[in-house]
């Protein structure tokens, strides 16, 4: 019996090593196979949070440097299409460029939508901000439009850096942006270089006025308002609801078209000259040349304002147009969404000096061209691009959780009632 015992118990002790060796085979194998499915140390550190924290912050910047440069030489090829369809000028803003800009927009939105990135939670975002949106650029850009001729372009230049200013008050009402002394330093610098690069001008005799341009200053400072509270609104909704940005761009577009059309018969008001004179009769015909313009064919070869709209074909130089305001649009909308509207204002006050260097290049500027670079324009670029640094090293904090931007105009409105 003790021997049969004995066995008995070695049997147990041989089960009981052969079990946890067992476990331990298991465990140590379980824990290679989890080593073996880690990805690498590097790989780990990219994925981290603080690494996505920093790639942001390199896309913003990079960003607001591509959204410079391409607004820059958009600028300029504007302003050469302008030249060309001078006596087109309102068709051109209200009804053909609205119609081109939808063409392109709209099916990168639906290939978007069919590739899963604009979800369904997108797509139920209330259509009426994108028409607040929409009806905010338009007035902004009408009311350019109507005092463009009758203010000097130094003026213009200087006055719209304020721009700047009132993004930055605006979204501290609005959105509750706090602002440091190195944000503040770098506002101040990007004006002090925007109206560095008009002194030339302004030596000239330029910037010469008549008794009417204080009146049409304070109307430009509405559309610079208008434009900055476009700014914040986007920036506000871009956030929020982290809308795609084709997108957002896609119906911003859409509505402006509508509200284009709409606005037409304001070609009728009478304003005073430079500013161009259309009867109602005159705007079937009218439209008509400005489409063969667009296509390189002049209309009008008799008058003292005669077309230029071939040599190169007008179609040509908006491709080129096109090519760069498409980046401009998404790189500026990018920067809305991960940085913040003023600093994009802030890069796209910078493309005045890089503008005016590209009104030297003939190739680039066309009818536009200018003769020679002065040393204003070497040194306003320097100091827009020290203010886009200083402003950008540090991030803006938020005073309190954003409250939506009717809400906040309403509760502002109702404390300045008596009582």
């Amino acid at each position: 019996q003790s021997m049969e015992a004995t066995s008995i118990q070695d049997e147990k002790e041989v089960e009981t090593n052969v079990m946890y060796g067992s476990i331990s085979d298991t465990s140590s194998t379980r824990s290679d196979h989890e080593n073996y499915n880690q990805p690498p140390k590097w790989k780990r550190i990219i994925q981290s949070e603080r690494s996505k924290k920093y790639l942001i912050t390199f896309l913003v910047l990079f960003c607001t440097v591509v959204m410079t440069l391409t607004r820059s030489f958009d600028f300029v090829l504007f302003v050469r299409i302008s030249t060309k369809m001078r006596n087109y000028d309102y068709s051109l803003g209200a009804i053909l460029l609205p119609i081109i800009f939808n063409i392109v927009y709209w099916p990168i939105v639906w290939f978007n939508m069919l590739r899963g990135k604009i979800t369904k939670e997108m797509r139920r975002f209330p259509w009426y901000h994108f028409l607040i949106m929409g009806f905010i650029d338009f007035m902004g850009n009408c009311v350019l439009t109507l005092v463009g001729p009758f203010i000097p372009g130094t003026i213009n230049v200087t006055v719209s850096t304020t721009v700047v200013i009132t993004n930055a008050i605006l979204a501290s009402i609005f959105l509750g942006t706090r602002y440091n002394i190195l944000h503040i330093g770098g506002i101040i610098l990007v004006m002090l270089g925007t109206f560095v690069s008009v002194v030339p001008l302004f030596l000239a005799g330029s910037g010469v006025s008549g008794p009417l341009t204080f009146v049409w200053i304070l109307v430009l400072e509405v559309s610079i308002f208008f434009q900055a509270l476009s700014n914040v609104y986007k920036e506000k909704y871009l956030k929020q609801a982290n809308l795609d940005i084709w997108y957002v761009q896609g119906w911003v577009m859409f509505y402006q078209l509508i509200f284009g059309f709409i606005s037409y018969p304001m070609v009728f008001i009478p304003l005073p000259d430079p500013y161009p004179k259309l009867k109602m009769s005159e705007v079937p015909e009218n439209l008509w040349n400005s489409v063969r313009c667009l296509g390189g064919y002049n209309s009008i070869v008799v008058s003292d304002n005669y077309d230029m709209c071939d040599n190169p074909p007008v179609w040509i130089i908006l491709l080129c147009f096109m090519a760069f305001n498409l980046v401009f649009n998404y790189t500026m909308l990018f920067v809305f969404k991960y940085g913040s509207s003023t600093l994009a204002v802030l890069g796209s006050a910078a493309r005045i000096a890089v503008s005016n260097l590209g009104f030297y290049w003939p190739f680039l500027a066309g009818v536009a061209v200018q003769k020679e670079v002065s040393f204003f324009d070497i040194e306003s670029l320097v100091i827009l691009i020290a203010g886009i640094i200083l402003y950008s090293v540090t991030k803006e904090k938020q005073a309190t959780p954003n409250m939506d931007i009717i809400d906040k105009l309403r509760r502002y409105l109702l404390c300045l009632q008596p009582g």
